[in-house]
């Protein structure tokens, strides 16, 4: 854990560095945000956490259980956590549900809450992603030269459809993993792979038949969670530049957010430095970038581990405990 914490930091220093160089800038210009403008990021992170949290009580209450609140903060923290030190934050789920099923959560229920929160966040996204890139495009010149209006709808469509697969379409995904895995070598994890895909089918469906008024708190809930990560990109770059616009710079946070994702290194750390940087070019520029990844990617590499403590002391027993009779047995 504490090397990929390490390389996750090198990687987004690394992106700082290439910022700073490219602009002319030096680390000292994060002193230049005013505390005012840490200060209210706090508070905004403070409010992802909590929305977070609320969201995984809510989603485990539609399978009729009750999550307590400061379990749901540890699944919620370390599944941040996670994301900011994994590849493209690919372990946020694992991490989160480890976190749940340690806290007493049957393993069924923790990923089918993972899987609606793969499907709320994927609806949020089709909604607003598209938007971002066009008024990224209206306003810098990214994707000058090609078709602003097409790529948007493309990836509203891209994200819908994803959506309709995991909610009604999941048969698909079982057929052709069942068919897969009869390959020679492959056929001890059939049975497994199958029934795990068919919680996610089960999971989108009761999602869609979850009530009304449940589904409003779930995307209000999750709206709160990405609202708040781009408004605080937001309050560092106007406390230095009064005049910028709101949409646009939560914009320029929310589309190198989502590249970044595709990007094989821990929590997009680098890349994202680079583009966040590069749509919002101008004075100061390396300070906002510096001071928005203190208020989100690292705040959330020291917030996980002090939170998850309890869930990581018992994963690392459980670790040692099975790697000691292998010891003495040799």
């Amino acid at each position: 854990m504490l090397r990929a914490v390490a390389l996750s930091v090198v990687l987004g220093l690394a992106g700082l560095g290439l910022v700073l160089w490219w602009l002319g800038e030096d680390l000292t210009s994060a002193l230049s945000v005013p505390l005012w403008a840490y200060a209210v990021g706090l508070g905004l992170a403070l409010a992802n956490y909590l929305a977070g949290s609320v969201r995984l009580m809510l989603l485990a209450r539609l399978d009729g259980d009750a999550l307590a609140f400061g379990k749901a903060l540890r699944a919620y923290s370390l599944g941040l956590f996670s994301a900011a030190i994994t590849p493209g934050s690919a372990g946020q789920a694992p991490a989160m549900v480890l976190s749940l099923v340690a806290d007493g959560v049957r393993a069924s229920a923790a990923w089918s809450m993972a899987v609606r929160v793969w499907i709320s966040d994927l609806i949020f996204l089709a909604l607003t992603l598209p938007l971002s890139v066009l008024l990224l495009a209206r306003s810098t010149r990214l994707l000058r030269g090609y078709y602003p209006g097409v790529v948007a709808a493309g990836l509203f469509v891209g994200s819908l459809l994803v959506v309709w697969v995991l909610m009604y379409r999941m048969r698909w995904i079982k057929a052709a993993v069942g068919q897969l895995l009869r390959l020679p070598g492959t056929r001890r994890w059939r049975a497994k792979a199958v029934a795990f895909i068919g919680r996610i089918e089960q999971s989108g469906k009761t999602l869609w038949s979850a009530p009304l008024g449940a589904q409003l708190r779930l995307h209000l809930y999750t709206a709160v969670v990405y609202l708040s990560t781009y408004l605080t990109f937001y309050v560092v770059v106007a406390a230095l530049r009064p005049n910028v616009p709101l949409l646009t710079t939560m914009a320029a946070a929310q589309v190198p957010m989502v590249a970044a994702s595709f990007f094989p290194t821990p929590g997009g750390a680098g890349l994202l430095e680079v583009l966040a940087a590069s749509l919002v070019r101008g004075e100061h520029t390396a300070a906002a970038v510096l001071a928005w990844r203190l208020l989100t990617y690292y705040l959330r590499m020291l917030v996980g581990p002090v939170l998850g403590a309890p869930v990581l002391a018992a994963l690392r027993g459980t670790f040692a405990g099975g790697a000691r009779p292998a010891e003495e047995s040799g």
